[in-house]
């Protein structure tokens, strides 16, 4: 047998071998390790989603954050003791690997800490919201005709208790956990400065302590020069400033948070000035389009709160502010920060700029509690259809229509 006729014998041989062993796998059942999300066949016969639309659901779960059913979630109130577990647990470890040099390692322990307070931060509680809003947005994308992405994300709802859930990827919570971090550092960093500056142990400065020690001029000075000086400091105190005033500011405007600042009378101004205006447009047979209407609210409400913003309102405001303080052993933090912005708003002199955005906020935030009480309390209906009526009167003969 030549050399040519004995390669091609070999190779047809091969080729055989080949066939009858692709053959036998076939036939064998497997014996592979199964996908982590790998669905049995029984569960996938009772209702369980396949793998396909698992991993279609997988490929969404990192943008999750864009939609709006994920506007505002957060981990709750108990991711803040976690992150400082967590930070407190693994600094020692952290420093250690440092004077050692071993990076690597320290991205190892950074991630496996990471990790494990995130899984921690999945309470009941919190996995009960993810599954509302996952569903939530589920059924609006069957409704925009977006099946296929519906019944992946529907998909992800029903295997949130697997143990092995890669929450890591999960974008809403891996950013709300990041922005957690964020700010108890930004807290710890904050109460270091203040601590520093009074010559306190950071462990001593309870809140109460820190009220105390911040109203030390001498302390507030040393606190100032740092905010001058450090560059890193000033950025970080001013975003927080601001992310604590646009939270107080949201909670004001939908009444979480009420001061108590505005008589029934006062909050009834605004909706006069509103139907009295259209009074006089139906009288003149006016039509105006949505634009035009608009543009015209706004000026009745800078109209409502030029006559409310008066010396002698100012002076209750005050008045009022501070018989709040004196229970701020009773109010909570953010009740708290919300008094100091007022009284610093409306202490002399006096800025427009700073305190008309606040009574803006707190004025449609108590006026919306009030109508809500209107629907419980026929009193409070009648008193306010009172004063409307005696309002819209006043201002007909073209009077205050405050009395």
């Amino acid at each position: 047998m030549t050399k040519k006729k004995k390669r091609k014998r070999q190779k047809r041989l091969l080729q055989k071998r080949a066939q009858r062993e692709s053959k036998r796998r076939r036939v064998q059942p497997r014996t592979s390790a199964a996908s982590p999300f790998r669905v049995p066949a029984p569960l996938r016969s009772a209702g369980i989603p396949d793998e396909r639309t698992l991993m279609a659901g997988l490929m969404e779960i990192d943008t999750l954050g864009d939609e709006p059913e994920f506007a505002d979630f957060t981990l709750g109130e108990e991711v803040v003791d976690i992150v400082g577990e967590m930070i407190a647990e693994s600094g020692k470890d952290i420093q250690r690997l440092e004077e050692a040099g071993q990076d690597e390692e320290i991205d190892h322990k950074i991630s496996k800490a990471r990790m494990s307070a995130m899984g921690k931060a999945i309470t009941p509680a919190v996995k009960a919201d993810i599954r509302r809003r996952l569903d939530q947005l589920s059924r609006r994308l069957q409704r925009e005709g977006q099946s296929q992405r519906a019944s992946g994300l529907a998909a992800i709802s029903q295997i949130l208790d697997f143990p092995p859930f890669p929450w890591v990827l999960f974008g809403p919570v891996r950013d709300a956990f990041d922005d957690a971090v964020r700010e108890f550092i930004n807290s710890l960093l904050i109460h270091t400065a203040v601590a520093d500056a009074a010559g306190v142990p950071l462990a001593e400065l309870t809140p109460e302590r820190a009220v105390e020690v911040l109203a030390d001029p001498a302390v507030r000075q040393r606190l100032e020069a740092l905010y001058e000086q450090d560059e890193a400091f000033r950025e970080m105190l001013d975003r927080q400033s601001d992310q604590a005033r646009k939270g107080l500011m949201e909670d004001l405007f939908n009444g979480d948070l009420t001061l108590g600042l505005f008589t029934v009378e006062e909050l009834v101004l605004l909706n006069a000035l509103i139907y009295h205006q259209r009074q006089l447009k139906e009288s003149r047979r006016e039509l105006s389009d949505e634009e035009a209407s608009a543009s015209e609210t706004a000026q009745i409400a800078q109209q409502a709160f030029q006559i409310l913003n008066t010396p002698e309102r100012r002076q209750r405001w005050r008045t009022r502010i501070a018989q709040l303080e004196a229970k701020s052993e009773e109010l909570s933090g953010p009740m708290q920060a919300a008094l100091l912005l007022f009284r610093t708003a409306l202490t002399e002199p006096i800025e427009d700029s700073v305190l008309m955005p606040l009574l803006v906020t707190a004025y449609l935030g108590e006026a919306r509690l009030q109508i809500e009480r209107v629907e419980s309390d026929p009193a409070l209906r009648e008193e306010m259809e009172k004063t409307l009526g005696q309002m819209l009167e006043r201002l007909e003969h073209d009077e205050p229509p405050l009395a």
